[in-house]
């Protein structure tokens, strides 16, 4: 990510744009920019960006969805993500929550470079949260969404390109239109034993021609020339 900025933060009243905004101290690209703008964009409910490692699409994507929230635009902020192998994560030891903590770091790591305690962001339905009623991030994988509902949030579905079709079409058909959602992938990325299953370039032709969508894209990378270089390789 470009050069951070300091100053304080005012919350009282969300800009039109974030094109002046301070966004946590960081300096976005043009094309970082442009992605976010369209994640504010109030008449934009779906947002599709299918980009390579590095370019900080997980980064950006979190940190408007979490601009919005402190803004009161939405009550919340839920990221999705795969297990990938959905009937391995029922073997894993522990809680539901603990099955499904280890797909959460791009989350994580993302809110500490953001200054934001996870321990207090997160949704972890401890006590002293409820108490305190700190938490505003729902994390969870796409395994636990039958029969859920999501209203009035900032929905991130991230890595979606390790959902299959009939799981992405899970996730989606628990947005209400209150949401606005962000679909964040990379089509030359797929975990999937059968990459043609994703459903990720599927749904974004599905949804690039309705006036409420959003289509970004991102090449600048920011991790530096191996990660560069090294996703450059077709397989």
């Amino acid at each position: 990510m470009a050069t951070k900025k300091t100053s304080a933060l005012n919350y009282s009243k969300p800009p039109t744009n974030l094109d002046d905004h301070l966004f946590f101290g960081f300096k976005l690209d043009p094309e970082q920019l442009a992605f976010a703008n369209s994640i504010w964009n109030k008449d934009k409910k779906v947002v599709f960006v299918d980009a390579p490692a590095g370019v900080g699409k997980s980064f950006v994507a979190i940190a408007t969805g979490v601009l919005l929230v402190q803004y009161h635009v939405y009550e919340k902020l839920i990221y999705v993500v795969s297990p990938v192998f959905e009937k391995r994560q029922g073997y894993l030891k522990g809680t539901q929550r603990e099955k499904s903590e280890i797909y959460f770091d791009n989350m994580y790591s993302t809110l500490i470079k953001l200054g934001i305690n996870p321990m207090f962001a997160v949704a972890n339905e401890t006590l002293e949260q409820d108490k305190n009623g700190d938490a505003f991030i729902y994390c969870m994988t796409h395994t636990y969404l039958r029969g859920m509902n999501f209203e009035n949030a900032v929905v991130i579905f991230d890595e979606s390109q390790n959902f299959t079709t009939d799981e992405l079409k899970k996730c989606l058909t628990r947005c209400a239109d209150s949401c606005t959602v962000v679909i964040s992938g990379h089509q030359g990325q797929c975990d999937l034993e059968k990459p043609e299953q994703s459903g990720f370039i599927k749904y974004l032709d599905h949804f690039k021609d309705d006036e409420r969508t959003a289509i970004c894209t991102l090449t600048q990378n920011h991790r530096g020339w191996i990660a560069s270089h090294a996703d450059k390789l077709k397989i």
